[in-house]
C-alpha cells in the first residue's frame, strides 16, 4: 500500500543579498509502500497492551489511527513526525542537536516553505543543495517496520518476555520480582537464563522462586507476575534465550549454544569440525602459522584445526 509521509528537508542557500550560505528547512511529502497484511491474530494483552501477530512476527497499533482520507499515516502530521523523528534519531543517529532543530522545524511544518513553492518563486539568491534524498533513504528505512491492517498502521514489536529481577543485597533487602519487558538482545537481563517467553509462565515463575529462595529473598514468594498478561495464541511467542536465532545474531557465542542445544559427544564435535572447515575455506590466503593463531584465539581445539586443513588443503604458494 502506498502512503502519503509528510517529511522535512534541510537545503543550503545563499539569502537574496547575503553572501554565505545557511541551512533552511523545507516542507514536503513523499508516497512510500509500505507492507499490507492479509491476516492479523490478536496474541495477547499486556497491560491493556494488545499485541498482534501476522504469523511471523508481533505488531503494536500506531497511533494516531487513519483518517478519513485512507491509511496516510501523516494524519496527524505534527504528533507522527515528532515520534519519526525519535525513531530517526534511533535507527539513524543525527545527534542531539540536529534531532532538537529537526523536531522544531516539524512543529512549524505549516509555516514551512514547500519544495513547489521554492521552484516557483525562488526566495534565495542561490539553492545549493540539499538532503531530500537521503531524508526520504531514511523515511523507508524507517517504514519497513510498519504495515497496514485493514485501514490501520501497525508496527512491528519486540516480543514481551518475562524477566527475573532481583533488588538489594538480598535477604528481603529489596526483594526478587517477575516482570514483563520488550526482549531487546542482551540489555534485557544480565542472566539468560531468567527470561521466559510469555507462554512459559510456569517456568518463569519457578525459576523466580528459586533466585529469590537461593538470595534469602522469602518475603517474595510466593511470586506472581508484575504485569497483568492474558496469552492467546502461546506459537506466537518464540523467544528461547539459547536458540539458534540467538546465535545467529550473535546474542550468545557458540559453547552456549552447543552447551544448550547438543549432549556432549558426536553431534556438537561434528558441528565443531564444520564450523572449522567452513572458517579455513573463507579466510584469506595466508600462512598457515597465521591462520592456525587466529583460529586457536577463537578457542579451537588444536585437533580439529589440524583435521580441518587435511581434509581442505589450503594453497599458500602465492
Amino acid at each position: 500500500m502506498k502512503v502519503q509521509v509528510p517529511f522535512v528537508f534541510e537545503a543550503t542557500v545563499i539569502p537574496k543579498g547575503c553572501r554565505k550560505s545557511r541551512g533552511e528547512f523545507v516542507a514536503d511529502q513523499v508516497e512510500i509502500e509500505i507492507a499490507e497484511l492479509t491476516e492479523l491474530k490478536h496474541a495477547a494483552t499486556v497491560d491493556k497492551q494488545d499485541y498482534w501477530f501476522d504469523g511471523n512476527a508481533l505488531y503494536l497499533p500506531v497511533q494516531p489511527e487513519a483518517n478519513r482520507h485512507g491509511a496516510q499515516i501523516g494524519c496527524e502530521r505534527e504528533s507522527w513526525a515528532l515520534t519519526l523523528a525519535d525513531l530517526r534519531n534511533h535507527q539513524s543517529p543525527i545527534g542531539g542537536h540536529n534531532l532538537a532543530r529537526y523536531r522544531q522545524a516539524i512543529s512549524q511544518y505549516e509555516s514551512l516553505p514547500t519544495a513547489d513553492q521554492i521552484v516557483q518563486d525562488m526566495p534565495y539568491r542561490s539553492y545549493n543543495d540539499d538532503d531530500r534524498l537521503d531524508q526520504i533513504e531514511r523515511l523507508k528505512a524507517t517504514l519497513t517496520n510498519y504495515a497496514v491492517y485493514a485501514g490501520r498502521v501497525y508496527l512491528k514489536a519486540n516480543e514481551p518476555v518475562y524477566v527475573i529481577q532481583t533488588f538489594g543485597m538480598g535477604r528481603n533487602h529489596g526483594g526478587t520480582g517477575l516482570f514483563v519487558e520488550p526482549y531487546c538482545g542482551s540489555n534485557t537481563a544480565s542472566h539468560r537464563d531468567r527470561i521466559f517467553n510469555l507462554s512459559n509462565l510456569d517456568k518463569a515463575i519457578e525459576k523466580a522462586e528459586a533466585v529469590a529462595m537461593s538470595r534469602g529473598d522469602d518475603q517474595s514468594v510466593p511470586i506472581a507476575p508484575n504485569s497483568d498478561v492474558t496469552v492467546i495464541l502461546p506459537e506466537a511467542f518464540r523467544f528461547e534465550p539459547y536458540s539458534r536465532e540467538e546465535y545467529d545474531k550473535g546474542e550468545i557465542s557458540l559453547a552456549d549454544y552447543l552447551k544448550h542445544n547438543f549432549e556432549p559427544g558426536t553431534e556438537s564435535e561434528r558441528l565443531i569440525e564444520r564450523v572449522a572447515e567452513s572458517l579455513v575455506q573463507k579466510m584469506k590466503v595466508a600462512s598457515i602459522e597465521t591462520q592456525v593463531a587466529w583460529l586457536r584465539e577463537r578457542g579451537l581445539h588444536a585437533e580439529t584445526i589440524l583435521q580441518a586443513y587435511e581434509q581442505n588443503p589450503t594453497d599458500t604458494s602465492e
